[in-house]
């Protein structure tokens, strides 16, 4: 599948189409830097078949963090948790096979996709997707945040498309324009900006959607504090009503004379209350500033982007982007850096290995006098021209060129791994200076997988440039490596082209650096950072400097001395050759305090960026992966090393009678629910839809109960399904319908999960203990036949705990903490 925002179902013939798209959205909301978009859109199955698989792929950059899916089947949510990878393709593979519609998602093995496979498409079912992530905005020019959203293909759209964007800045905003589109900013005390592109404007064949924008104060550091939010923790606004009215009531039968006695005893509930959602807080800051890179050349710019939009020009082109860093932002005077050039000496170079071996004479002598080089030579083997990198100047020009006028095509194949390792572990002649690596080749190489996640793994110590020569070279290789190495990538047909796009690419190379960062904090308080200390990449020209830094559990930033709160960071700077040092104190921005979504975005953007750093090392153990995964899964955050996995949701209040009706048989299938669109569920809901749709909460045919009983009713049917239904081991499958019946909120339930993974203890394990737990509590008629179960569960139970290092106390324990009975 090569298409994106395109969901394309398999039947279960093997045939493979395109069902159609009914409606689409995108929203946007921008925080200085920080996109948190959702995009929405809604598909039909027109078709007379079933489709068993449906594929839907998100294009993706390694920054950007998946919060969450929503997808509406017919009338049915979706809903899920993220879990261990490997366990998540068992569950979605045993819910499609018993004809359930379920949902599975997980990045692709280079990261730069988020696949999703919806199973068990029926005739006529609509599916809407809803997918909301974040990321940071990148720069342009050093002077503008860019944003860039891919569109759908004009032919799939029509009345429904539209996009809205929120633009909310700390400072006053400077510019603000759509570049793409003649959609024109509103904006609002100064610091605030609305959007709306509706149908009208997407005539024309533009596939992007592109913003740019400043704001005052841009260039100073700034501080916007994350914060982990649990649902346990959250109270709607229903109930907080609720609870006021129930406080009020209470308060008007107590006596005058006992008022102060209730005053301390709420003031008492309140400090307990206070103190337990700081034992469970999770707080991070994120940190940034940008460079000051040319700010003087702002008109001059603007001036050359005005003139491209009233031309009808595609504005930020790479071509358009180079030509202005080139004329006006020349940076070679500011340009320290060392440079490698890897050239493929490979037999298939040797009709064009003069061109070649021109091209890189030339590059050496285009070099900025203050900088320091070397060239390795690859094929089967490799080679460097010396030792360590040489200083720029006449002795060192000499003795390169003498040696690389000797070079010939004679190496044998193309592997290039080898000799980019060994770059990225050579010593660094002078860390004041940053590192380019320039990669000419015209061929493929085996482990092409290996080759990006070495370069991405690297990428805070050098940016990687790649020039594809020739139809034969893995182009698709060459733009992943340059996208994970922050660099250039250019193809070129001609050989007679070759020397133009070499230099051009070196010249565009040249930038102004911040460099050698080095971050000074308190560490009593600190869990960890993200880059570590020894990872800061250097800062060139368009990109800032930024850093997650995440408070250990239970600090709450607010109760904090001024001095605790203290951040220096310190870097040198390549324009003026000197250190410098700024300090922060971590204290967000008033105007967004408030806002708890931002502060979940930025403590996940943050935990993203973490995990994939500690997903990308090559040689993982055992138990780091497990740490990963433990922690992937506690904050509900799909990694390579996790995946999403949902069904239809369960019942609800308003499903009582839809229960009654299509009692679920465990022991036969495992998963299916009520809310199930599989099966004869689907036929039976189809065949009565238009009763319900008329029929009260209760379904028209029990009588009308308080809400607070007819839960209780329905927990109680669910719970005397348990006594005679489990599996054949005498282990209760995991079923998250159930097991959401014993505890209040996903959140808990994945917390949990969560800790008996990590002790390497399964969900089957877990369900076994809630049930256990259950009957133990029994009373009348039913504790005989209750004990009698439990009588052959428990030994079981023990057996399972025996094989992890979680005591058996400590297993019941925890459980016992989150579950009602």
């Amino acid at each position: 599948m090569d298409q994106f925002f395109v969901l394309q179902g398999t039947s279960e013939q093997g045939n493979s189409e395109v069902l159609e798209m009914l409606g689409c959205s995108y929203e946007c909301d921008i925080i200085n830097q920080i996109l948190r978009m959702k995009i929405t859109q809604e598909f039909d199955n027109k078709e007379e078949k079933t489709f068993k698989d449906v594929k839907y792929q998100i294009p993706i950059k390694q920054d950007t963090c998946l919060e969450s899916f929503t997808i509406i089947y017919n009338q049915d949510t979706i809903t899920g948790m993220v879990v261990e990878k490997e366990e998540g393709k068992q569950m979605f593979e045993q819910m499609t096979s018993e004809g359930q519609t379920a949902l599975y998602a997980e990045k692709s093995d280079n990261g730069e996709l988020i696949e999703i496979n919806v199973g068990n498409v029926a005739p006529n079912d609509k599916i809407k997707i809803t997918v909301q992530f974040s990321s940071i905005i990148k720069l342009v020019f050093s002077q503008y945040f860019y944003l860039q959203i891919p569109l759908m293909e004009k032919q799939m759209m029509e009345s429904f498309e539209y996009l809205k964007l929120k633009l909310t800045c700390t400072g006053s905003l400077q510019k603000v324009e759509c570049i793409s589109h003649n959609v024109q900013a509103n904006i609002k005390d100064g610091n605030e900006a609305n959007l709306l592109m509706t149908t009208k404007h997407l005539k024309g064949s533009k596939q992007f959607f592109e913003l740019i924008y400043s704001f005052e104060g841009m260039y100073e550091p700034s501080v916007i504090l994350g914060e982990a939010i649990k649902e346990s923790d959250e109270t709607t606004a229903q109930e907080q009503e609720e609870k006021n009215k129930s406080e009020e009531s209470e308060k008007q039968e107590i006596p005058t004379s006992d008022e102060k006695k209730m005053n301390e005893k709420q003031e008492d509930e309140m400090e307990i209350e206070i103190d337990d959602m700081n034992q469970n807080l999770r707080q991070s800051c994120f940190i940034s500033f940008t460079p000051d890179f040319g700010q003087e050349n702002k008109a001059i710019i603007d001036q050359h982007i005005q003139e491209q939009i009233e031309k009808g020009k595609q504005v930020l082109t790479d071509e358009f982007v180079e030509q202005i860093e080139k004329t006006v932002l020349n940076a070679e005077k500011h340009s320290k850096a060392q440079f490698f050039f890897l050239i493929d000496r490979s037999g298939s170079m040797c009709t064009i290995f003069q061109k070649a071996r021109d091209t890189l004479i030339e590059f050496l002598q285009r070099l900025p006098d203050d900088s320091y080089f070397n060239v390795i030579s690859f094929g089967s083997g490799y080679q460097f021209l010396f030792e360590e990198a040489k200083k720029k100047n006449k002795q060192s020009m000499k003795s390169a060129l003498e040696q690389i006028s000797k070079f010939s095509a004679d190496m044998g194949g193309t592997e290039i791994y080898q000799p980019l390792e060994k770059i990225f572990q050579c010593k660094n002649v002078n860390d004041l200076y940053q590192m380019q690596i320039f990669l000419l080749t015209d061929g493929q190489v085996s482990q092409p997988d290996m080759v990006v996640q070495l370069i991405r793994n690297n990428s805070h110590k050098a940016r990687v440039h790649c020039i594809g020569l020739g139809s034969g070279v893995d182009k698709q290789l060459l733009r992943r490596c340059s996208e994970s190495g922050r660099g250039a990538n250019r193809q070129v047909d001609n050989a007679s082209e070759l020397k133009e796009v070499v230099i051009n690419v070196l010249e565009n190379s040249f930038t102004p650096s911040y460099t050698k960062f080095q971050v000074e904090y308190d560490k009593s308080i600190v869990e960890s950072i993200y880059p570590q200390q020894d990872e800061f990449p250097s800062v060139l020209k368009n990109e800032q400097f930024f850093m997650h830094i995440f408070l250990k559990k239970g600090i709450n930033l607010n109760e904090l001395q001024t001095k605790q709160k203290k951040v220096k960071i310190s870097y040198y700077n390549c324009t003026n050759m000197k250190f410098e040092k700024t300090e922060i104190e971590l204290n967000g921005q008033d105007q967004f305090l408030q806002d708890q979504n931002l502060k979940k975005t930025i403590f996940l953007i943050g935990k993203q960026l973490y995990l994939n750093r500690q997903c990308s090392n090559l040689k993982q153990s055992q138990e780091q992966k497990k740490k990963i995964i433990e922690e992937s899964v506690k904050y509900q955050l799909v990694t390579p090393l996790t995946s999403y996995i949902s069904s239809l949701q369960g019942l609800t209040d308003t499903r009582v009678v839809e229960y009654e009706e299509y009692k679920v048989d465990y022991t036969k299938s495992t998963y299916r629910s009520t809310g199930s669109a599989g099966g004869r569920h689907r036929k039976n809901r189809k065949k009565q839809g238009s009763a319900r749709k008329s029929a009260p909460a209760t379904g028209g045919v029990m009588k009308p109960i308080s809400k607070n009983r007819q839960k209780k009713k329905k927990l109680n049917n669910l719970k005397s399904i348990l006594l005679s239904k489990y599996t054949d081991n005498k282990l209760w499958k995991y079923d998250q319908q159930i097991i959401l019946q014993f505890i209040d909120s996903m959140s808990k339930l994945q917390e949990l999960i969560g800790y008996f993974f990590s002790a390497g203890l399964s969900k089957d394990l877990l369900c076994s203990i809630i049930f256990s737990l259950y009957l133990e509590n029994q009373k009348g008629y039913r504790q005989k036949e209750a004990h009698k179960v439990l009588s052959q569960v428990k030994p079981l139970i023990e057996q399972s705990i025996k094989k992890s290092f979680l005591s058996q106390e400590n297993a019941f324990k925890a459980v016992k903490k989150y579950i009602k009975l």
